[in-house]
């Protein structure tokens, strides 16, 4: 079974990371017997820009965690998001895994599996479009490294993330997430996608024959389409943030919400 999960921002509130990676990790444990892989869908880090020789408490709790993860056998995938798009070697020295920054589909027996984070499909303004496109240049990233010393320009990242990122859902970016899955799997590129950023987990699955979605609102929806190969499923992690919410994949898509120790079942579908 793989395990998705998206937007931890860790760092943005640095008293309760501690308590959310102990969280995530109980988590785990209780589904330690089934998953064999574990994806981390960007933003695991609120605002993490990687100045070589230091590396921010919240990447070292979240690094040691995902060492042991692996020690227990598990694979570790990681994409970087739109807060912690900055990264240098520590990821990859670190757990000999690459950082992956754009979207991959991976196979699962007879499925297709699109992952990304989803920062991209979001409807932006001009100003913030072109903002993106020149923090994504590496000379950017030099100089910001440059004339910002490690302290200063993790304040700075830290401050600019607090006061411009809106973590409450916006239904323009749950709409564009919605829409860009539904054309995945309408025009047959995809069985399954899977993306976070917005906030919103939600898990629905759209028809290819007459183009019109199904909403998933209780367990077990989808039950009657499990020979249907005309149709395809998008499923959104949510967050762990604040929701704790996360996606399962095996023979069944799974959202579900780790609430009061244990693991609840808000929907699923059969893949």
């Amino acid at each position: 079974m793989i395990l998705v999960v998206s937007d931890l921002h860790l760092g943005k509130v640095s008293s309760s990371d501690e308590q959310s990676l102990s969280e995530f990790r109980n988590c785990i444990g209780s589904l330690k017997t089934e998953i064999s892989k574990i994806v981390f869908l960007g933003d695991t880090f609120d605002a993490f820009i990687e100045y070589p020789g230091h590396i921010p408490e919240p990447v070292t709790l979240w690094t040691k965690m995902a060492l042991e993860l692996q020690n227990d056998g598990l694979e570790i995938v990681y994409f970087s998001g739109n807060h912690d798009r900055w990264h240098l070697e520590h990821i990859p020295r670190a757990l000999n895994i690459p950082v992956l920054r754009s979207p991959r589909q991976i196979s699962r027996g007879k499925h297709r599996i699109w992952m990304e984070h989803g920062d991209c499909v979001a409807n932006h303004s001009p100003v913030v479009r072109f903002l993106r496109y020149v923090s994504d240049r590496a000379w950017a990233y030099r100089l910001y490294r440059t004339f910002l010393p490690f302290g200063a320009g993790h304040w700075l990242s830290a401050a600019v993330s607090r006061r411009f990122s809106n973590y409450s859902p916006e239904p323009s970016t749950v709409a564009a997430l919605k829409s860009h899955a539904r054309k995945l799997i309408l025009e047959n590129k995809s069985d399954l996608v899977i993306m976070g950023h917005c906030h919103t987990s939600s898990l629905q699955r759209f028809d290819r024959l007459d183009s019109k979605p199904n909403q998933s609102n209780t367990p077990g929806h989808g039950e009657s389409n499990s020979n249907d190969t005309g149709s395809g499923i998008y499923a959104n992690t949510g967050d762990w943030y604040e929701a704790r919410t996360f996606v399962t994949i095996s023979d069944r898509v799974r959202l579900l919400r780790w609430s009061e120790n244990r693991v609840e079942l808000i929907a699923e579908e059969i893949l």
